[in-house]
């Protein structure tokens, strides 16, 4: 998770790396002793109901996204071939999903064969089962053993995962003592991070992006969120 990772400035000048949104819930939820402070953005909390079958059928966004992912996991390390291979598909996105439904190494992520799976199992299991009630996929059920830290939950209006930033929210302010915090913006997936203010005919203005700055959030602590 190091390509995706900030880093942290909190009180008495200690560094920590924080990782994006599962990453973090899933860590809370052992309760590391040196966890002092979350900044979760725009993340699932199941991703059943919130990612990848959201209303029933698979969300096809889906697919593309784990070429992303495919690009950093340890199946294809520094293999540029494989990489090349993944990229060429993002490209061709449109003809892969025409191409549907998949089957086992008939697609790019067959050089991911751990990822192609995944993606496999988003297509195929229609019903919530075993496999979805997984903490790696639902961490709700969990909750009663989310680290009490101080958190800062961001995401956009036009974010695929609002209502779930929403519920993490409410959860976790009625649970924890620390302070807990939500920032709902004008953005789109990660838009708070970019240099846009138009999201298909409405633009925002310049004042409803981020950018590169510094969020100073409960009892001190800094986020620096450029990455």
């Amino acid at each position: 998770m190091a390509r995706h990772s900030r880093l942290v400035y909190g009180q008495n000048r200690h560094i920590r790396i924080v990782s994006r949104a599962i990453t973090q819930t899933q860590l809370a939820l052992r309760k590391p002793p040196h966890l002092s402070a979350m900044w979760v953005e725009a993340g699932p909390t199941n991703i059943y109901r919130h990612e990848a079958r959201e209303g029933g059928a698979m969300s096809f966004q889906m697919f593309g996204a784990i070429h992303l992912h495919a690009l950093d996991c340890h199946e294809i390390g520094n293999d540029a071939n494989k990489a090349k291979l993944i990229i060429d598909a993002m490209q061709n996105m449109r003809d892969w999903l025409n191409k549907f439904p998949i089957k086992p190494g008939e697609t790019a992520l067959k050089v991911a064969p751990s990822l192609e799976k995944t993606a496999l199992d988003y297509y195929y299991r229609g019903d919530y089962d075993e496999w979805w009630n997984q903490e790696c996929c639902n961490q709700e059920p969990y909750f009663n053993q989310h680290a009490d830290v101080p958190m800062v939950i961001a995401c956009g209006f036009y974010d695929n995962f609002v209502g779930a930033s929403a519920n993490y929210y409410i959860e976790m302010n009625q649970r924890n003592e620390s302070p807990t915090s939500l920032i709902l913006g004008a953005w789109c997936h990660g838009g708070m991070r970019a240099t846009g203010s138009a999201h298909g005919d409405v633009d925002t203005g310049k004042e409803s992006f981020w950018g590169v700055t510094r969020y100073t959030t409960p009892k001190g602590w800094l986020f620096l969120t450029n990455i």
